[in-house]
C-alpha cells in the first residue's frame, strides 16, 4: 500500500473496478482517506443502487470530518445534486 499526501492511502488497484492505478492517474478520495479511479467513485456515488458507504471500509460517504477541503467540496456537490 502506498501513501498519498494528507494522510489518503491506496492500494495498487481500485476496489470498485479491481484495475490496477497507472501513473499520474486521477484519483479522488473519500473522507475514510481511501482513493478509488475517479470515474469509478463518481459513478459509485452517483449510482442509485449507491449506499454511500465507503467500498473499502464501509464508512459512510457522506460523512466529512476531517477531510481535505477540496475533496470534501467534490463529494459534497455530487451529494447534494441526489439527496
Amino acid at each position: 500500500m502506498r501513501h498519498a499526501p494528507d494522510g489518503f492511502t491506496f492500494d495498487s488497484s481500485c476496489v470498485i473496478c479491481l484495475e490496477d492505478f497507472e501513473q499520474l492517474e486521477i484519483v479522488r478520495g473519500l473522507p475514510c482517506k481511501h482513493t478509488f479511479r475517479d470515474a469509478c467513485v463518481i459513478n459509485w456515488l452517483l449510482s442509485e443502487t449507491s449506499n454511500r458507504l465507503c467500498p473499502s471500509c464501509r464508512f459512510p460517504a457522506h460523512d466529512y470530518s476531517g477531510i481535505n477541503a477540496n475533496l470534501q467540496l467534490d463529494i459534497d456537490d455530487f451529494c447534494q445534486m441526489f439527496d
